[in-house]
């Protein structure tokens, strides 16, 4: 018995849900496939990664068959050129998207950004195709809708000291997080359609500006981990915590205990040092295929990746290849401190 190790660039992700699966046939050690990387956004033109994917035996890297992506990135400075513009990505692929069955756009590679790009703005509700193809590559394609953005309202906030803070640094449940003694608690309310599942990502980012005299920008503090009692972000799949996460704790949900009604709930997060202190407050509405590539992200991080561990299925939507095309809406209301 053996197995066949394919290293991918972003490590894609996920779920054991069996009817999500889907098990690609090796056919040898030149079988090669594409790997794309896509999020379909109203706020921005679409771009997509491109990329090839390689065998074990094939990686320039080593420490890519050791780490994830991510700790590549800590280790080389972000600084991943030899990798990213030399061994992976493709610059002379052709790519093209068909817009709800009848639009084509073609896709063009930007040498700078290392990625493809074009001029459309996806909207909500578009059905998106993503065809790529390659000389040597098996051609690969991906469908994607772009869900319709959530109404999240705030009903209220009130700030607070913590008792527990000190030094900077709070820690409690597994939470580290960077920022001063005073923290803000939101009550929000969501609300869902009903007869349809709906996925959500909240994002709650608190920030401040850091300037010098002449008030130019010197650097921009910020932190995404907030925390909440609340059930709905309650995983009982993560059973360690990672970059400052509670063991446990996703900001990845489904409606699944509230689908087709008004939901209200609580979240804290800790004020930012500096000027101009603010949180930023974002429900996303996510694509299934986007929440189960988010969620399998999350476990691939907790999980030894060595011999005696079972490897984590990594989700994809990418017919005859590997990756993820997925759709995302949202709006932002900023609250300041």
């Amino acid at each position: 018995m053996f197995k066949i190790v394919k290293i991918t660039v972003f490590p894609l992700l996920l779920l054991v849900l069996s009817n999500c699966e889907k098990v690609l046939p090796y056919a040898g050690e030149d079988d090669d496939r594409l790997e794309i990387n896509v999020l379909a956004d109203p706020d921005t033109t679409l771009s997509m990664y491109v990329f090839r994917t390689f065998s074990a035996s094939e990686a320039k890297v080593t420490s890519m068959m050791m780490t994830d992506y991510w700790k590549y990135v800590l280790a080389s400075n972000y600084n991943a050129d030899s990798l990213i513009r030399k061994d992976v990505v493709l610059s002379n692929a052709q790519a093209k998207v068909t817009v709800n069955g009848a639009e084509e756009h073609q896709l063009r590679y930007d040498p700078e950004k290392h990625n493809y790009t074009c001029g459309y703005r996806p909207k909500e509700g578009d059905m998106l195709r993503f065809e790529v193809t390659a000389v040597d590559y098996p051609p690969v394609a991906a469908e994607v809708s772009v869900p319709q953005a959530r109404r999240l309202e705030i009903l209220g906030t009130r700030k607070f000291i913590d008792s527990k803070w000190t030094s900077g640094v709070h820690t409690e449940e597994g939470v580290i997080d960077w920022g001063t003694d005073t923290v803000m608690s939101i009550t929000l309310r969501l609300t869902d359609p009903a007869s349809e599942r709906n996925y959500y990502r909240l994002k709650i980012r608190s920030a401040g500006e850091n300037r010098n005299e002449t008030g130019e920008l010197v650097y921009y503090s910020f932190s995404d981990v907030f925390s909440s009692s609340d059930v709905i972000f309650a995983d009982e799949n993560l059973i360690e915590g990672c970059w400052g996460w509670p063991a446990n704790f996703s900001n990845i949900f489904d409606d699944r205990i509230f689908n087709g009604t008004s939901y209200t709930f609580t979240v804290e997060s800790r004020q930012r040092f500096g000027d101009n202190t603010h949180v930023v407050v974002e429900l996303q509405s996510i694509t299934p295929e986007l929440y189960y590539y988010l969620k399998s992200i999350m476990l691939y991080r907790i999980t030894d990746q060595d011999s005696y561990t079972e490897a984590i299925q990594i989700y994809s939507n990418v017919d005859n290849g590997w990756g993820i095309a997925g759709g995302i809406s949202g709006e932002k209301q900023i609250i300041y401190f």
